[in-house]
């Protein structure tokens, strides 16, 4: 930030004001909307507004420094009123600018606050509070820090109350001379100059290679070629299969996870998701269970009612249940041998301690009496499913029987498509309503209920790909809006749609490669992705557009003016973001590492079509006159209208 603004007071104050939006942010966060919950996420959120807040700062820096070549100072007028001017220039200029981009990134955090995940959620509310947050103290605290800075500085011969028309800043900089700001307000080091000139240097070799059509065309369709192929490649995300890995394979956590899961009999029974039928609950109680901390006041579950299987009709219907688990989809719905059915190990149990006796006919009291002998002198003999004791199937409270269940395996893994879970859980739904259609129900409290951590799992992996639709749907349209009004050009809106298309295709794409799923982070990303994107595009196509009203008509002029004026902005801004998240890819978690690979893969993706696809497209195909503008064109329709009326 020193380097570009050429300012260590206004690079402090920035950087100060950047941290100060976080808290400030905070009290919004958990007082003004009541959100309790503050996780890892929320604290990704830290390093995406440093880059965020960076970028505002340049926007409204090198409007303050051109304000020295665009106002002339007139003759004879005091240095408070001339600076005032140019504080009104660059405020108007920066205004709009960091709205534009402010508002669209702030938009696609929203985007992602609609996920019904609740870390996503609130993660894209304090992210998009944040973002606004600093967009107000930029635009109240900014300009007054250059304000003193300039007026720090020792007087200048420009300051005198006569102004010798030689010695105006206007044209001392057509002499190719630098700000006044960037020479005396705290500059930057010697070593930094030689950043500045380097810098320099590559955009005007930038303008001398791109600037030539051929080349402007061949760059053209050879980013669109290798974002049609990365395009692909993100089509063919699927959500993960299992819950997120927190930490690296090499981790002893990790470690002792893989151990547990390939060197021990139960454990390679867990690799098949469980399934399971209840009888006896009635629902779960939460009279003042929180969203935002779902760790307390989880509920207390209630059941039916003391249930009766001690009756013939009660008993058949878990019988049936248990052989209609075996046959469901011709016997491939659970694991063959893997469905525990205490029913069936009672009624030989009871028969082998009772002379052979039935189960059938008993009354109430001495069918739950042997029932609760049964349930605390065996155990489950399934080597498929082990199951420890039948605690957790036969369920007594007070002396009553309040839940039965039937525990099986699915025929499925964890890494199975969303297809297939899908086809099972309704395989299992119809299994639910056969079992209900059979006689026994009142006597079991009524309510079926069914379980499976793999059907829960695959309500999240449907919300993830949910959500990142839903937030694509909304942060695309709302792009656009903004680009046309920041552009006041359908044609400059539309080809910066195309480049985020690009951009955002091509950053999933690369997590396919990569070998990543359609996780948290990638369908976070994945939305995000367009708020960072149309940063660069907006801030170049808005030049553009500008360039006519300086009086350049032709694609090549305003294209070069475009770059001048906003290609060091561009490229200081993707420079600070990556920065600032270069740092997570030391963390252990891996949700850090993963979050910041993202963040510099997209900072790359739109610098690279920002530069290698837009403006070369602009350069060979960019609206010239008044082909695309709105203005225009509305115009043009109210005098239709006014004819026809």
């Amino acid at each position: 930030m020193w380097v570009h603004v050429g300012s260590f007071a206004v690079a402090s104050f920035s950087m100060l004001q950047i941290l100060i939006s976080l808290p400030l942010s905070m009290f919004i966060y958990s007082v003004v909307f009541q959100i309790g919950y503050f996780g890892a996420m929320q604290i990704l959120v830290v390093f995406i507004i440093l880059g965020i807040g960076a970028d505002d700062v340049f926007v409204y820096s090198d409007a303050w420094l051109q304000s020295a070549e665009d106002v002339e100072r007139e003759f004879g007028e005091a240095r408070g009123s001339y600076l005032e001017r140019r504080v009104a220039y660059a405020y108007a200029r920066a205004l709009e600018a960091i709205f534009n981009t402010s508002f669209t990134t702030a938009v696609a955090f929203f985007a992602t606050a609609t996920s019904k995940i609740m870390p996503i959620s609130t993660f894209g509310i304090f992210a998009a509070i944040c973002v606004l947050m600093n967009y107000g103290l930029v635009m109240i605290a900014t300009p007054a820090v250059w304000v003193l800075c300039t007026k720090r500085d020792p007087p200048t011969n420009d300051d005198e109350d006569v102004l010798p028309e030689s010695r105006t800043v206007g044209s001392s900089l057509e002499a190719g001379a630098e700000p006044e700001e960037k020479k005396r307000c705290c500059k930057a080091p010697a070593c930094c100059g030689r950043l500045v000139d380097a810098r320099r240097g590559l955009f005007g070799g930038y303008l001398k290679v791109v600037g030539k059509r051929p080349v402007a065309l061949a760059l053209v369709l050879a980013t669109a070629a290798v974002g049609a192929t990365l395009a692909y490649f993100a089509s063919r995300l699927v959500p993960p299969s299992e819950p997120e890995e927190w930490f690296p394979p090499q981790h002893m956590y990790t470690r002792v996870q893989v151990l547990e899961t390939n060197k021990f009999g139960a454990s390679l029974a867990n690799t098949f998701p469980d399934a399971s039928l209840y009888w006896g609950l009635d629902h779960l109680r939460r009279p003042n269970f929180d969203r935002y901390e779902p760790h307390k006041h989880r509920g207390r579950v209630s059941f039916s009612a003391p249930i009766d299987l001690y009756t013939d009709d009660a008993q058949n219907q878990i019988l049936f249940a248990c052989d209609a688990l075996r046959k469901a989809r011709g016997g491939k719905l659970a694991r063959p041998g893997s469905v525990v059915c205490f029913m069936e190990d009672f009624q030989v149990w009871h028969a082998e301690s009772f002379d052979g006796a039935s189960t059938y006919g008993l009354d109430k009291a001495t069918f739950d009496d042997r029932l609760s002998i049964f349930r605390t002198t065996t155990v489950p003999q399934n080597d498929v499913n082990p199951i420890a004791s039948w605690e957790r199937i036969i369920g007594f409270s007070e002396g009553e029987l309040r839940f039965v269940r039937v525990a099986s395996r699915l025929n499925a893994r964890h890494d199975d498509s969303l297809d297939k879970k899908k086809k099972l859980l309704k395989a299992f739904k119809n299994l639910i309503k056969d079992v209900n259609d059979e006689p026994g129900t009142k006597d079991l409290g009524d309510d079926l209920i069914d379980y499976s951590l793999t059907f829960s799992w695959y309500a999240t992996q449907v919300a993830l790909v949910d959500g990142l639709t839903f937030g694509l749907a909304l942060a695309f349209p709302v792009a656009f809006v903004v680009l046309c009004f920041a552009t006041s050009n359908l044609v400059l809106a539309f080809y910066a749609m195309v480049t985020i298309g690009l951009i955002v295709a091509s950053v999933l794409g690369t997590v396919y490669l990569i070998g990543w799923n359609l996780g948290i982070k990638e369908s976070v990303a994945g939305v995000v992705v367009i708020g960072f994107s149309v940063d660069y595009t907006i801030h170049l196509g808005h030049m553009f557009d500008v360039a006519r009203s300086q009086g350049l008509t032709t694609r090549q002029e305003k294209f070069a003016y475009s770059i001048k004026k906003m290609g060091e902005t561009v490229l200081a801004g993707a420079i600070t973001t990556a920065g600032s998240t270069v740092f997570l890819l030391a963390c252990q978690l891996t949700f850090f590492t993963a979050m910041g690979t993202l963040i510099i893969l997209t900072v790359a993706y739109s610098l690279g079509y920002s530069l290698l696809f837009f403006m070369p497209l602009l350069r060979v195909a960019g609206p010239e006159g008044r082909v695309g503008d709105i203005c225009h064109f509305l115009r043009g329709l109210k005098c239709a209208c006014c004819r026809r009326a």
